[in-house]
């Protein structure tokens, strides 16, 4: 008499482990990531002249200084055009916005 109370009541126990608790921590991240989006907007140019600073330090010791091997040059170039890539949709609103 007391295995299918024990079934139900593991099964019971189980639902919110496996089921509620991963939609509860998906819930926080999301709205971690909203929350986050909202300070980190305003610091996007700030972020992006970091960025090409960082960049360009990388590529004056990769390319004036030698540092590094022939891979971690092929790295850098990579990066770079993924930054590029990632940085162009928000350069290219910036400037629209400045220059209209």
């Amino acid at each position: 008499m007391r295995e299918p109370f024990a079934g139900i009541t593991s099964a019971v126990l189980a639902v919110p482990w496996c089921c509620v608790l991963p939609a509860v921590l998906s819930t926080l991240a999301l709205g971690s990531a909203a929350a986050a989006r909202q300070v980190v907007v305003p610091l996007m140019p700030g972020l992006f002249v970091v960025s090409l600073a960082f960049l360009g330090y990388a590529h004056y010791l990769a390319w004036i200084r030698r540092a590094g091997h022939r891979t971690s040059r092929w790295v850098l170039g990579v990066n770079t055009v993924l930054v590029a890539g990632l940085w162009y949709p928000r350069v290219q609103a910036w400037a629209e916005r400045w220059l209209s």
